[in-house]
Parts: C-alpha cells; structure tokens; sequence
C-alpha cells in the first residue's frame, strides 16, 4: 500500500506469507536384479517452513535538497522437521524453530547541485536458516561428505553501509557507489558425529559427518559505477563496471 501524508511523506507498507510444504520419497533400486528398496529421503517427510512479514518504509522530504527513507521490518518464521520412527534420523525427533526479527534501514539523499546527489544507506539483514541448514541428512555435492540436522543452529546478520553520487543532466547520467557489508553468525558446514562416528558409509563411499554451525564471520565489498551519455538525439554510449570483495574471516 501507498500513502502521502501532507505532500511530504511518502509511506509504503505491507505484509507477505510463504508457506513451504515438503513432500519427500526415496527409493533404491538394483539395476541388475531390479530389486528396490526404500531409503530415507534427504528432508523428512511432511516438513514445513512458514514465513511472516510486515514492512513500512517512509520517504520524507526534509528540505527541498534533502530526502530520508526510514523503515522497518517484522519477520516471524516457522519451521517445523519431523522424523519419522524407524527412520535414520528418529533420534533428532521434531525439529521445531519459531526465530523473529525486528530490523530497520536508513537512507538519505542529498541534493549538492540540480545534477549531483549524495547518497548513503545503513540497514540491517537477517536470514533465519532454511530446511536444507536446519534438517538434512545425507549426501550432498556428489557425495563428498554427509550431512546431519543441527536443531540448534541460529539466524545470520548482516549490516551494510553503502554511499556514493548520482549524476543526472540533461546528456549525462552517472552513479558510483561504494559498499560494505558485514555478516556475523555466518553457517559453516563443521565437523560432527552421527551414531557416535566421525564417518558413515554411503553406497561403498566413506564420507565425512559435517553439520552447519553458526561459527562464521565474514564481508563483501566492492563498488560499482555506470554511466550514460547521449550523442545525440538518436544515440548514445553507456558502461558498466563492477567490483567485489568478499573474505570468510573466521
């Protein structure tokens, strides 16, 4: 939804749902018999990820040459993993995880002349873990280690600043911006044990027990730059170019 509030408030806000249901099934088969077999599936059957959220960003016009945008975000997430009785991963039970987050961003757009503005920017992210951090058992990445379900694992964070100058006149439009961004909490894949060892034997293969962990920090950043100039009323030139840099620095 839109609102302007006496010619100087700009409001946008709203909420969206997502609703995940996972219906899974695995099965062997012997290609030279033709025997099949059934096997536990990667996720449990009958799990669900469930996400809420409001939001409500304000454009303010505080002087003819200065903008905010001030907003907010609610999130409220849901995720619930059954493992049936029988299966290889009974032992974990129901993993249930209900996180919420409350973040906010901060904008500001400064007119230095008719053409050029300053920009900046400062919010804050969240990423509640999905069902794959959260619930999977099994092989992954052409079998070259297995991974089992960490009912503990939490949320990631970021803050990131970026700013720069937007150029726009009457044969020219330009932008450069510079970024950076910060993750704490970051999911890295850890060692761990199932069943009390360190390895299973999957179809012959000896691999590798790993769980995601919250055991990470790390960053991007980078800049980037554009720029359109018209030639002439029928043509003109543009380019693009980007950089980044990204380190885990756990």
């Amino acid at each position: 939804f839109n609102k302007l509030i006496a010619r100087k408030h700009h409001v946008v806000y709203g909420s969206e749902f997502y609703y995940d249901r996972v219906a899974a099934k695995s099965f062997s088969r012997n290609f030279s018999t033709g025997a099949m077999g059934n096997r536990d599936p990667l996720f449990p059957d009958n799990a669900s990820f469930v996400n809420f959220g409001s939001f409500l960003q304000n454009h303010i016009e505080v002087h003819p040459r200065w903008n905010l945008d001030l907003g907010a975000r609610f999130s409220a997430f849901r995720l619930r993993a059954p493992f049936a009785p029988g299966t290889a991963g009974e032992q974990f039970g129901t993993v249930q995880q209900s996180p919420t987050s409350l973040t906010g961003s901060f904008g500001s757009l400064f007119k230095v002349s008719d053409e050029l503005s300053f920009v900046t920017n400062i919010a804050q992210g969240f990423r509640t873990p999905n069902l794959d951090d959260v619930s999977k058992l099994g092989p992954g990445k052409g079998s070259s280690f297995f991974d089992i379900p960490n009912p503990d694992v939490g949320p990631e964070k970021t803050v990131s600043f970026d700013g720069g100058f937007k150029m726009n006149s009457r044969r020219m439009r330009a932008n450069v911006i510079g970024y950076y961004n910060f993750i704490t909490d970051l999911l890295l894949r850890r060692p761990a044990e199932f069943n009390g060892a360190s390895f299973v034997v999957e179809e012959g293969d000896t691999l590798q027990v790993f769980r995601k962990e919250n055991a990470g920090r790390a960053y991007t950043a980078g800049f980037e730059f554009s720029a359109d100039f018209l030639l002439t009323s029928n043509s003109a030139v543009f380019g693009r170019l980007s950089f980044t840099r990204g380190q885990n620095r756990s």
